[in-house]
């Protein structure tokens, strides 16, 4: 007999506390767990008959998606309270994923910066302590020497944190940087790219933590700015930057020299409304995330639109205000889903060109 059963017919005025507190801990274990949820048919796009190139893997919502599960005491008060702990994600931003799928999401909902490790099942925060606060955390990245860098807009530093989320310092002397925005790393040339979106400029950093070049300044022409936000380094070192308030992605050399300007305003594909992430797959497409038309835009090198994943909405595979994205050498595609408060994830099956 199952001991909640046993329960009601107990003389509860005649327990003592102890002896409460181990009929709700044996109740806890009695608790037969919901059946599990039955596998959606796959999500593809483009949608059949013609050959799926990206596919929905799933997402990243609570603790339990990265088998993070609660102890024998946040058992028993979700079971008091009659609900969850607070959310794992309020507002998500920025993404970077790490070699092992690890990922770094700077969440100002929050306030912090979580590293999500699925592969490890365990959450950890950045900063660690209250000494310092992060107002505005908008793009993280593991640094040249391991550190993790935390870009905050509000702040308008560039923080430097240790593995076990301690402040080491900042990135660039005080006063530097208006705006600071997206991040790169290119670990292979040892520079550090930070956008300072009021500035309209790209500083980059080297390994010692000095500015070694600036990229850009404001205006509509090829290699000038106007509010840039997003940024990531390709295997090659070339920059893929959101240009956003040109409505276009510029394509920068390791040098600073413009290779390519790919987009302009409009409501069709391969054109930009409000573009925000930007990634980059191992085939060279080139990733868009456009926060008004819910989507991620897929284009050639040349910039010719080649497939559109998403659309609004808060189902599976659909997006309300996204942000952030990051791509894994196994061309896994991590989108913030920003307004539907979670990380979805999705696979680049094969080229999405006509076969």
């Amino acid at each position: 007999m199952c001991v909640s059963s046993a329960i009601s017919r107990l003389p509860w005025r005649l327990l003592g506390r102890a002896a409460a507190v181990a009929f709700l801990l044996a109740l806890v274990g009695c608790i037969t767990a919901p059946p599990p949820a039955l596998a959606p048919a796959e999500l593809v796009w483009p949608a059949p008959p013609e050959p799926a190139r990206v596919a929905w893997r799933g997402e990243i919502r609570t603790r339990i998606d990265l088998g993070v599960r609660p102890g024998w005491f946040g058992r028993l008060v979700t079971i008091l309270a009659g609900k969850e702990r607070g959310p794992l994600l309020v507002r998500p931003m920025g993404i970077c994923v790490g070699e092992e799928g690890e990922l770094l999401v700077t969440d100002p909902g929050n306030r912090q910066v979580l590293l999500l490790d699925r592969a490890r099942h365990r959450i950890q925060r950045f900063p660690a302590d209250d000494q310092i606060h992060l107002p505005s955390p908008i793009a993280a990245a593991w640094g040249l020497h391991g550190e993790v860098i935390v870009t905050d807009s509000i702040l308008g530093r560039v923080l430097r944190f240790d593995a076990k989320g301690r402040y080491l310092g900042d990135l660039g002397n005080p006063g530097l940087l208006e705006r600071p925005t997206g991040i790169a790393v290119d670990h292979l040339r040892g520079f550090v790219y930070v956008v300072d979106t009021t500035g309209h400029q790209i500083f980059v950093f080297n390994g010692d933590g000095k500015v070694v070049r600036v990229i850009g300044h404001r205006g509509g022409g090829p290699g000038e700015l106007n509010y840039p936000t997003h940024i990531c380094v390709d295997p090659k070192g070339w920059l893929y930057v959101t240009d956003a308030m040109n409505f276009r992605i510029q394509v920068f050399d390791q040098d600073g020299a413009v290779v390519a300007v790919l987009g302009h305003l409009g409501d069709g594909p391969g054109t930009f409304s409000k573009p925000k992430g930007v990634a980059v797959d191992s085939k060279g497409h080139i990733y868009v995330v456009d926060a008004l038309f819910d989507n991620v835009q897929i284009l050639d090198r040349q910039g010719r639109p080649l497939l559109a994943v998403g659309g609004s909405g808060s189902g599976s595979g659909a997006f309300w205000l996204p942000t952030g994205i990051a791509i894994d050498d196994k061309d896994r595609i991590y989108v913030a889903d920003t307004y539907n408060h979670r990380i979805q994830i999705l696979q680049y099956l094969s080229s999405p060109e006509t076969p």
